[in-house]
């Protein structure tokens, strides 16, 4: 599989983690050590990492928000100083994590978890980077809840992903933004939007 996806141009990565995983995982003082398997994966094969870790504010603290950037912070630098600077580091994160409660749009359900991409580039400020400068994207999670908590009481539209999007372009450089979609069904009383809005957002990501 590795090598079909390089014959046909394309990156094969490796995802780690999925939902909540990180609240179940990984301390401060693991991360070396995290680094380290992370970088012996991508010795073998691979050509980056997804870290798909969400959530993390479910325990309403930022904890696991400071260990995330420390984490992410040191597998570039990890990465970086074994001679794989081209390997890649993604960032998977919900809808929501690019506004808090102070700026979330009107009409759109507030959450724990609001704002958690803001506070983990504000850690890595404060040392000298910033999110955006450590992750080569940020896939955004736009699915999977109940369409009245995002103002779209008759569905998804194009208008509601531009507001995701705006939000997320305050953090990232639009060449880093990703949207991922789930045709079909979903969980939390998500409804897929269809193909014809899937395909606006896509042009309006071009």
């Amino acid at each position: 599989m590795y090598d079909q996806c390089h014959n046909n141009g394309k990156k094969w990565i490796w995802s780690i983690g999925g939902a909540s995983d990180l609240k179940f995982g990984i301390k401060d003082d693991q991360i070396a050590s995290f680094v380290d398997k992370v970088k012996f994966i991508l010795s073998k094969a691979g050509d980056g990492v997804d870290l798909d870790f969400e959530h993390m504010s479910s325990k309403d603290d930022d904890s696991l928000l400071n260990t995330y950037a420390k984490m992410v912070k040191l597998l570039r630098a990890g990465l970086d100083e074994a001679g794989m600077q081209d390997k890649t580091i993604g960032y998977t994160t919900r809808y929501n994590a690019a506004w808090n409660e102070d700026t979330s749009p009107d009409g759109w359900t507030n959450w724990n978890t609001d704002g958690e991409a803001m506070k983990i580039d504000t850690v890595l400020q404060s040392h000298g980077g910033s999110l955006a400068s450590v992750v080569d994207y940020v896939n955004i999670m736009f699915y999977d809840q109940d369409p009245t908590d995002l103002d779209a009481p008759n569905g998804l539209k194009l208008k509601n992903y531009q507001t995701v999007l705006e939000a997320f372009e305050k953090i990232f450089p639009k060449n880093k933004l990703i949207m991922g979609f789930e045709p079909g069904p979903q969980f939390n009383n998500g409804k897929w939007e269809g193909a014809e809005v899937d395909h606006a957002v896509i042009d309006h990501l071009k």
